[in-house]
């Protein structure tokens, strides 16, 4: 049955994928690593346990369209002009120059012109997945060398498009390379510029009205199904427009990153993501042919040192010519020194257009699969290079979250902004108490913010949202929700979380008092006139 065969390759994929993730992060090279490893030893050419699926392929993509989408919600537009047009340029620079690198070593070594084109403009490209996820891990996508590296990531993805016109051009042109490639790749540029432009207007007209329309429904699974509806119409829109649908999601994140929503919608998104992008390092893996390195091991280890060492070389090059100092242009080298997930794109329409032959198509995979297997290796490199604490944002630059939250420490979090929450907040803003208030009522969120309060829509009940607002920093956490249910389930769950909190709580019933002291609550309230006066005073010490 061919229900059954599916099962089992969904079965084989998830159960190498961690199972050989879990050995490789035990042994301190990361889980991507393994994910890749892993589709290498079920896949077709090797064991064969997994046939190739179109399925699994366009989830794994999804994979790194969530990631991107989760990248872009920490990145306001103000946080992304921050990024600098010296980056941007940069990142032009860089693959401008790999491509004519290795079209001309190409040329050097007798392989025709449009093979050379092809293989350069793969090879150009970095894995947006892996160095976003290592960036991500190391805490550092927001210093220096995370804002340079994304920069030239970003502009990798902006020019996916131009360049598959390159190679349908030349594949259409019997590898020739007609005298049109030029004006078609200016209109291929210009239609995803007036594409971005268009999306981004009118998602910034439409998505922060609809997505308060949607909190005011009070329904969950609603707001979780319009966020997806709206990451993948988005990357669907880009992919119409001859961009990669991992852009298209990340415009989608940064114009919600200018909502008062991004931090429930990162919450809700974090499973999606970390379950597609494992699925799509396994995808990659699958189309290596592991059997070339008994086969021809001169050719694919003599490749791959060569691809890393001339773009290391390269992009440490361009760097120091834009003036970054230091050790940061060769971490910034390391980094973005492998091949990327676009490469198989761009070659897989190469080869489909008569370009690239299928044995240098399947060595052209393994290398870059293994260089994108060495990134992790590389990435512990820099890392004792750096010899420096995790990279904090620069005082000019926006912060992760809003600056507020992230300067923020020793505040109070106050869960429920309905009228009792909004005392608490107000008699402690004005005590000159950093306090931040947290409610999945979208109305009561934005009657807060009316009155200059601090607060942010979300769910306190989940443990990444809590995480936004800096919990594990903050003086004491004040529950005031209507609902005792949900007062007794937000105390439970608080106290098994930080053991040491101060937690705060009022009541409606004195008889639901004993249980929420049972509970974990270190003070409770009872329901009297002003509340949140008498729960705001034991913090500011005059209870």
């Amino acid at each position: 049955m061919p229900e059954a065969g599916w099962l089992f390759d969904a079965l084989t994929i998830v159960a190498a994928g961690v199972a050989v993730a879990a050995l490789t992060q035990r042994l301190g090279l990361g889980t991507i690593l393994g994910y890749l490893l892993a589709g290498a030893l079920i896949g077709p050419p090797l064991l064969g346990l997994v046939r190739e699926s179109e399925a699994a392929a366009v989830l794994g993509e999804l994979g790194v369209v969530f990631l991107l989408f989760t990248i872009g919600l920490e990145l306001p537009l103000p946080r992304l002009r921050a990024v600098g047009s010296r980056a941007f340029v940069l990142g032009v620079g860089q693959m401008a120059l790999t491509i004519a690198a290795f079209w001309g070593l190409c040329a050097f070594w007798g392989i025709g012109h449009a093979i050379g084109i092809a293989v350069g403009a793969g090879l150009a490209f970095s894995s947006t997945a892996i160095v976003l996820r290592i960036l991500t891990d190391q805490s550092s996508l927001f210093g220096r060398k995370g804002r340079t590296i994304f920069a030239i990531l970003v502009v990798q993805d902006v020019l996916v498009g131009p360049l598959l016109v390159v190679v349908i051009t030349l594949g259409q042109d019997g590898g020739q390379g007609g005298g049109d490639i030029g004006l078609q790749m200016a209109l291929a540029l210009l239609k995803s510029v007036l594409a971005v432009g268009v999306i981004l207007f009118l998602g910034r007209l439409l998505l922060d009205r609809l997505m308060r329309a949607v909190a005011e429904t009070a329904m969950p699974e609603l707001f979780t199904g319009v966020t997806l509806l709206i990451v993948l119409g988005f990357a669907g829109a880009t992919h119409a427009a001859g961009l990669s649908l991992a852009f298209g999601a990340f415009l989608a994140g940064i114009i919600l990153a200018e909502t008062g929503y991004r931090h429930q919608i990162a919450a809700d998104m974090r499973p999606f993501r970390g379950l597609l992008l494992g699925l799509f390092f396994v995808t990659v893996g699958m189309k290596v042919d592991l059997r070339l390195l008994w086969l021809r091991p001169i050719d694919v280890l003599g490749l791959t040192l060569v691809v890393l060492t001339v773009k290391a070389l390269l992009i440490l090059l361009l760097c120091y010519a834009f003036g970054l100092k230091g050790r940061l242009p060769l971490r910034v080298a390391l980094l973005l020194a492998q091949g990327g997930e676009f490469a198989f794109v761009l070659w897989g329409t190469a080869h489909a257009g008569g370009i690239i032959p299928k044995l240098t198509l399947e060595l052209l995979i393994l290398v870059v699969a293994i260089t994108m297997g060495l990134t992790p290796l590389l990435a512990l490199v820099e890392r004792r290079l750096a010899r420096e604490a995790p990279a904090t944002p620069p005082p000019d630059v926006p912060g992760v979250v809003d600056a507020e939250l992230e300067a923020v420490e020793g505040h109070v979090v106050v869960a429920g902004c309905g009228l009792v929450g909004r005392q608490v907040l107000r008699h402690l803003r004005d005590a000159g108490r950093p306090a931040v208030g947290i409610d999945l009522d979208a109305r009561q969120v934005a009657r807060a913010r009316a009155r200059g309060l601090l607060a942010w829509y979300g769910d306190a009940s989940q443990p990444d949202v809590l995480e936004t607002v800096h919990v594990e920093r903050a003086r004491a956490v004040v529950v005031a929700f209507d609902d005792s249910r949900t007062v007794v389930r937000l105390v439970t769950l608080l106290r098994y979380l930080f053991p040491d909190m101060p937690i705060l709580a009022r009541v409606h019933v004195e008889a639901d008092a004993d249980e929420l002291t049972r509970a974990g609550a270190t003070l409770v309230v009872p329901e009297v006139i002003d509340t949140g006066r008498h729960l705001a005073e034991p913090i500011l010490g005059k209870g």
